[in-house]
């Protein structure tokens, strides 16, 4: 196992959820039709502390950048759900890259323990798998996003049904939606779609359902099925809102 002084950037790896969800940001481009491994780190922060935990990760990121590094993650807080939690979230290609070193990451090790890990309650690290033919790309900057989880019966059957009301939803216009599957067990998954926006208006209810966009897409007859399919082999749901927190995580450069 790695050590903490190397725990943030010892990967090449953000989501779902929201939270994914998730990528280096949410809003990163996956017009490439190609997996990929999408790594969480959710930091609970002890209660009355989250400035300072800010100022160390800042402190921390600054370090970072100054010795090279180029392992990137954005970073995500809670608009609703538990409060006082933050998300780092990153991406890679493939598992090898999890195997590289991060001589940043051993660098500025102390920066890490001393200025953060003290304002920590708990930490924990989640790997999804990002559905790159379920992306549909959003228009502008990605600040708040909302996650819906679903766990179900039949993980085939979830994926198939993804497949065509991401289609219903291309078809209707509708922009910044992002599925991210997440191996649960044995034959088990479960998936997180992000449904990316610029600013909290984005969250207002769209003219159009999304079972309407299905109707209108795949008929009256097949959407009303494939709702009631969908019901059927979802055994459990949540859902919440989070906000970009661009000042305390770490990301690409624009070119």
């Amino acid at each position: 196992m790695k050590s903490i002084k190397t725990l943030i950037t010892s990967t090449a790896l953000s989501t779902a959820l929201l939270f994914s969800g998730l990528v280096p940001t949410m809003a990163d481009d996956h017009t490439e039709n190609k997996q990929r491994i999408v790594q969480t780190y959710t930091f609970k922060v002890d209660a009355g502390h989250g400035d300072a935990f800010s100022d160390g990760m800042k402190a921390y990121w600054a370090c970072v950048k100054e010795n090279g590094g180029e392992n990137y993650w954005s970073a995500w807080v809670p608009v609703t759900g538990p409060l006082g939690e933050y998300y780092y979230r990153s991406q890679t290609m493939n598992w090898a890259d999890m195997d590289a070193d991060s001589p940043a990451g051993e660098t500025c090790g102390d920066t890490f323990t001393d200025q953060v890990m003290p304002h920590v309650a708990s930490m924990s690290s989640e790997i999804e798998t990002l559905m790159p033919e379920t992306y549909i790309a959003s228009e502008g900057d990605v600040k708040i996003v909302r996650l819906i989880s679903f766990d179900f019966d039949s993980p085939s059957k979830a994926y198939a049904m993804i497949k065509e009301m991401v289609a219903g939803s291309k078809a209707s216009g509708r922009k910044g939606i992002l599925w991210l599957g997440h191996n649960t067990g044995a034959d088990k998954w479960d998936a997180t779609v992000a449904i990316m926006n610029s600013d909290f208006a984005g969250l207002e209810p769209d003219s159009v359902g999304f079972w309407d966009m299905q109707a209108e897409h795949h008929g009256e007859e097949k959407a009303m099925k494939m709702r009631k399919d969908w019901m059927a082999n979802t055994l459990d749901s949540s859902s919440r809102i989070v906000r970009h927190a661009e000042s305390i995580g770490y990301e690409a450069p624009e070119e």
